[in-house]
């Protein structure tokens, strides 16, 4: 693909990428290298190689070049960019992510995770998360692990559902409403 502009409503497999923008609220799998683009991806982003670009996943980013010395190597090229588990690509692009929600680091257990450090601020005016709470599940999926849990927020953020997280402190249930209806008044 040369010169061209992608913007896909879901995830998106390519081989080569030359000079172009690629866009998607899916995962995104770029099979051969990247030259010269920008590239942003909601959720996860496999990349085989890239140069002169900048790369920007708002979940995972894997380098999946077969060489382990040259995708070494790559990753320490100064002319390109590579950010992973981000919430704005570039100012452009807001990603939702468990930050927002008021939770920095959350550990897995069987049934959910378990926040293991709370953030003030976010989308909350009030700190509704603390250390020790089990999340366990979002609106009506339950949340399996770290990852599973990050990709609920975005998923139901994208979409602008409010988001409702169900969880548990010191064994009592609670829910926590976040989006559309929570930040109206009243």
């Amino acid at each position: 693909m040369r010169d061209c502009v992608v913007i896909a409503n879901g995830s998106v497999n390519l081989g080569r990428v030359h000079r172009s923008i690629v866009i998607a609220d899916g995962e995104l799998t770029l099979r051969g290298p990247v030259y010269e683009s920008i590239v942003v991806g909601r959720a996860d982003i496999r990349v085989f190689a890239a140069s002169r670009s900048s790369v920007v996943a708002g979940g995972r980013l894997i380098n999946i070049h077969p060489n382990a010395q040259i995708r070494e190597a790559l990753e320490r090229v100064p002319n390109h960019t590579y950010r992973g588990e981000t919430a704005d690509a570039f100012g452009l692009v807001r990603f939702t992510t468990v930050a927002d929600l008021g939770v920095d680091t959350v550990s897995e257990f069987t049934g959910g995770v378990r926040v293991t450090a709370s953030l003030p601020g976010g989308l909350l005016p009030h700190r509704a998360f603390h250390a020790g709470d089990e999340i366990v599940r979002v609106g009506e999926t339950p949340v399996a692990s770290a990852f599973e849990f990050r990709r609920l927020v975005r998923d139901s953020a994208a979409v602008g559902r409010e988001i409702v997280v169900l969880a548990r402190r010191a064994g009592r249930p609670f829910a926590v409403r976040v989006g559309p209806a929570s930040s109206r008044p009243g």
